[in-house]
């Protein structure tokens, strides 16, 4: 596990418009306390256990980079990212259900324990009403001055199920709270919809080559629908809400586990703008040119220094080209744009 030092404070992207000012933990899950409006993704990542939540438009306005666990998470760790991110990751004793809140001024994260995630039932559209079973029976319609007005607290109903092999999107008639999970053995993530009822059929199995191998959908219990996403295998995802539509991305990782690794070990050090060695946790851009001003191939990974030394391994999530598997091959690596410290290979 990466274990995090203390390092200085980092130089902020002149993007970021947002400020993490301040983290705590505590039992039930974590506070990131942020000066500014915030736009964020979360996912849960397996082998290790971890949750990543990251933070777009958002630099580091504290010099503490890491800190340690209390509860479910064993240590927390934050740092610069691509595009004036920042990522914090919660490294997890044990897989648990995960979910991520605005309150505040701040991103609250909760864990909790999970629960068996039971088969839901048979998804059918809602009965027609009574008024419309018989089509040539009369009606009697109040007259529209004196329709009454939809209650408040009617269910929410979902109009929708779209499916494609890395995204699936669920189309309400107005918001609902969503509760997502993944769940393990075999992969699927969950969305409970709570005071939502179900007006569509789920889109049963969806083509092959992505993600997502099939959606189900149903009454998971009283006043919740349950839609269920089988999955090929386990990945990092995303969630868009807007307004009444709840999006799930998914993003596939390469090489997947059915190809051979394609793995090359990159040996370097970190050093000061002076030359002098570094220690902690940092944030290494590698990346294969193509002989001209652009590139073949790069990878964004976090390396542990010690004492200015590292190694990195690279292809486990994007696959190398055939002629960077060599060592000794070229291969460029720098830090995130507005960063003094140097990369040097050795």
């Amino acid at each position: 596990m990466v274990i995090f030092l203390a390092l200085a404070l980092a130089v902020a992207s002149p993007a970021a418009a947002t400020l993490l000012t301040d983290v705590s933990l505590g039992d039930s899950g974590g506070r990131l306390a942020l000066q500014g409006p915030v736009r964020y993704r979360a996912f849960s990542l397996t082998s290790p256990d971890r949750y990543v939540v990251d933070l777009f438009d958002t630099s580091i306005g504290i010099s503490e980079r890491s800190w340690p666990g209390a509860g479910k998470v064993t240590r927390l760790r934050a740092a610069p990212w691509e595009n004036g991110a920042t990522r914090v990751v919660f490294d997890l004793a044990r897989p648990v259900r995960a979910k991520a809140r605005e309150a505040g001024g701040a991103l609250v994260v909760e864990f909790s324990e999970r629960a068996p995630v039971p088969e839901p039932a048979a998804a059918e559209p809602d009965a027609a009403p009574v008024d419309f079973r018989d089509a040539v029976a009369p009606m009697l319609l109040p007259p529209p001055s004196l329709r009454p007005a939809p209650s408040l607290n009617a269910p929410a109903a979902i109009l929708a199920i779209e499916a494609a092999p890395d995204r699936v999107v669920l189309r309400l008639d107005r918001p609902a709270a969503a509760d997502i999970f993944l769940a393990h053995k075999p992969p699927r993530l969950v969305i409970d919809l709570a005071g939502a009822r179900l007006a569509t059929r789920a889109p049963g199995p969806v083509a092959s080559g992505g993600i997502v191998a099939g959606v189900r959908a149903g009454a998971f219990k009283p006043g919740m629908t349950r839609v269920v996403l089988d999955l090929d295998r386990a990945a990092p995802y995303s969630i868009e809400r807007d307004g009444s539509t709840v999006a799930v991305n998914f993003e596939p990782l390469l090489p997947s586990p059915s190809e051979p690794s394609r793995t090359r070990e990159w040996r370097g050090w970190i050093v000061d703008a002076a030359g002098q060695p570094l220690s902690g946790v940092f944030l290494v851009r590698f990346s294969l040119p193509d002989g001209g001003s652009g590139e073949r191939w790069s990878e964004a990974l976090y390396v542990d220094a010690r004492g200015g030394r590292f190694a990195a391994v690279l292809g486990r999530r994007k696959r190398l080209p055939d002629d960077a598997l060599a060592p000794g091959s070229p291969l460029d690596a720098a830090p995130p744009a507005g960063l003094s410290w140097r990369v040097i290979p050795r």
